[in-house]
C-alpha cells in the first residue's frame, strides 16, 4: 500500500502490535522509509547500501519506541522520516569520531580564547569585558568542575564530541554524560552568580567565543 495514502490515525492504528495488519503496514513503513534515506544520502561517502539497510531497521524500532510521543503536528510519515535520519545523522557523527585520539584535541588549552576580541565594532570595554569574562569562566572551569564534569564539557561543547561517544570513551551511558554537563552548566551558574555576575555580563560572550 501507498504511504501517502494512510492518513496519520491509520498509521498509529496499524502499528499497534495487536492490530492484524501489524506486519504488513511495518513493511510498508520500511520501504518507504528507505526510499527516503536513500534519496536523502545518496553519494555518501561514509554510508553504503548496506548501512542504510541497517539505520533503516534501528530506525522502524526507534519509530516504535517513540511513537507514543508523536503529536500529530506533521504527517505521521513526514515525523517518521525525521527520526529516521536524525539516527543516520547521529550514527554518521558518531563514526567520524571513532578513529580520533584525544591527543589529537589539546583539552589542556583554555575553554574560552580570552584574547578574541569582538571584532572592529566593539568598543575597547567591550573587549576588555569579553577578555575578562573568558578569564573568570576558564578560572571557574578549572577550579569549581570535577574531572568528569570539565572532561564532559570541554570535550562536548568545545571540540562539538557527540554524548554518546564520550559516554563511550568515559565508559558510562548518555544519560550519565547529561547529568555531568548538566550539573557542570547549574554550578559555574551558581559561581558566577556568587561573584555578582550578571546575565548581561555572560551575554557578552556571545556562542562565537565558544
Amino acid at each position: 500500500m501507498d504511504a501517502g495514502i494512510r492518513n496519520n490515525q491509520d498509521w498509529l492504528d496499524r502499528l499497534t502490535k495487536s492490530h492484524p495488519e501489524f506486519n504488513s503496514t511495518l513493511t510498508d513503513l520500511r520501504e518507504y522509509l528507505m526510499q527516503g534515506l536513500s534519496q536523502s544520502f545518496r553519494g555518501h561517502r561514509k554510508i553504503s547500501s548496506e548501512n542504510l539497510e541497517d539505520f533503516c531497521q534501528d530506525s522502524l524500532m526507534r519509530i516504535l519506541e517513540k511513537i507514543d510521543s508523536y503529536n500529530g503536528q506533521a504527517r505521521f510519515t513526514t515525523w517518521a522520516m525525521k527520526v529516521s535520519v536524525n539516527l543516520v545523522l547521529s550514527e554518521i557523527r558518531k563514526k567520524s569520531w571513532e578513529n580520533v585520539s584525544l591527543e589529537s584535541l589539546d583539552g589542556s588549552e583554555p575553554f574560552l580564547d580570552t584574547n578574541r576580541g569582538g571584532g572592529i565594532f566593539y568598543s575597547t570595554e567591550k573587549n576588555v569585558l569579553r577578555k575578562n569574562m573568558a578569564e573568570i569562566c576558564n578560572r571557574l572551569i578549572e577550579t569549581s568542575l570535577t574531572d568528569r564534569q570539565k572532561f564532559a564539557l570541554v570535550y562536548h561543547m568545545k571540540y562539538g564530541m557527540p554524548l554518546d561517544e564520550i559516554a563511550r570513551r568515559t565508559g558510562t551511558s548518555r544519560n550519565s554524560v547529561y547529568k555531568l554537563l548538566h550539573d557542570a552548566r547549574k554550578k559555574l551558574k551558581r559561581e558566577m552568580e556568587s561573584l555578582d555576575i550578571s546575565p548581561k555580563d555572560i551575554a557578552e560572550l556571545d556562542r562565537d567565543s565558544l
